[in-house]
């Protein structure tokens, strides 16, 4: 039994086909080309299922749903899918998606009680903007959305945002009140719109590792982008300053004026933390840009509590996060 075009009507009805983009035998009932089912079949009607919308992604990039499993029925059921972002689905026989069914398609599958979907998308060529995948399986449906990042942050964004460039709004720095921005991820990590920050972050010393045994003269608690570049200019027994160094060097959403934040500056990334995103708040500290009480140390602030105390320079490995404005 082959696959054909023809269509179902009284003259083919008792006819059978393998329907080869759906991956099923079908049968001509007069009317239409209706799934060969067991004898047992009575439940069109799958338990209701979600996939869990995804926001603040990069414009014109392909993303993937979480994966769920479909259960509640006893029929072999059509699936499929249409939406913005040319969508696709594919199914599996476990959680992870390591055994596939049905490779990603377009087109209508087959599916059982018992298998698992995952959806994918390309997401939307505009900041702020939603597409939607709709997957129906049999008599239920859901609805699947992947949003883009912000888009425009010239004006007045809320913290928070994702800024088409990958950044984060943090908001009006302490030095003259202008618009602030950090990266989404810690120094080291990437980010994975599926998955968040993945990947080890870097902790770097604060300066080159060397005993400590000079004094930066670095200590404004305000303009970290001037307390980097002081950094990166010393040419001392300490220097390079590794963190300010990474910072001041990094190209990262297009932008490379990144620098190690100041005292006031981490302390408004802290107060926004869980707005901005990404930060290790089990009880990480992340370096500033200040010298700390005397030539051994810098200052660091606890993302746990956000207090803001002396770490040696030479000894402590901790948590980076640049910014810009």
């Amino acid at each position: 039994v082959g696959s054909t075009g023809l269509a179902c009507s009284a003259s083919t009805q008792g006819s059978i086909r393998y329907d080869s983009g759906a991956g099923s035998m079908e049968f001509c009932n007069g009317t239409s080309w209706t799934l060969l089912q067991a004898t047992n079949c009575n439940d069109l009607t799958p338990d209701s299922f979600s996939f869990t919308d995804q926001a603040n992604l990069t414009t014109s990039t392909l993303v993937s749903s979480d994966i769920k499993q479909l259960t509640g029925f006893n029929c072999l059921l059509t699936l499929t899918v249409s939406g913005l972002g040319s969508p696709q689905v594919r199914s599996c026989s476990d959680s992870g998606c390591s055994t596939v069914v049905q490779d990603w398609t377009s087109a209508a599958l087959s599916v059982q009680s018992g298998q698992y979907l995952q959806v994918r998308q390309t997401t939307s060529a505009s900041g702020g903007t939603t597409y939607k995948a709709t997957i129906v399986a049999g008599n239920t449906g859901s609805l699947w959305g992947a949003t883009t990042a912000g888009g425009d942050c010239s004006a007045s964004p809320a913290i928070g945002t994702v800024c088409a460039d990958g950044s984060v709004y943090a908001g009006l720095s302490p030095d003259g009140y202008v618009p602030m921005f950090a990266q989404r991820c810690d120094l080291g990590q990437t980010w994975d719109s599926f998955a968040g920050c993945i990947g080890s972050p870097w902790l770097p010393f604060w300066n080159n590792g060397n005993p400590p045994g000079t004094i930066a003269g670095i200590s404004n608690a305000f303009t970290g982008k001037a307390n980097t570049a002081g950094l990166v200019a010393l040419g001392d027994a300490n220097a390079p300053y590794a963190a300010a160094n990474f910072c001041d060097g990094l190209t990262e959403s297009g932008r490379t004026d990144w620098y190690l934040p100041a005292v006031n500056e981490l302390a408004l990334l802290f107060a926004n933390r869980s707005l901005i995103g990404g930060f290790d708040t089990g009880g990480a500290s992340y370096w500033t840009s200040d010298e700390g009480s005397n030539y051994q140390f810098a200052k660091a602030a606890n993302f746990s509590t956000g207090q803001t105390d002396d770490q040696i320079k030479n000894v402590s490995t901790v948590h980076v996060r640049c910014v810009r404005r």
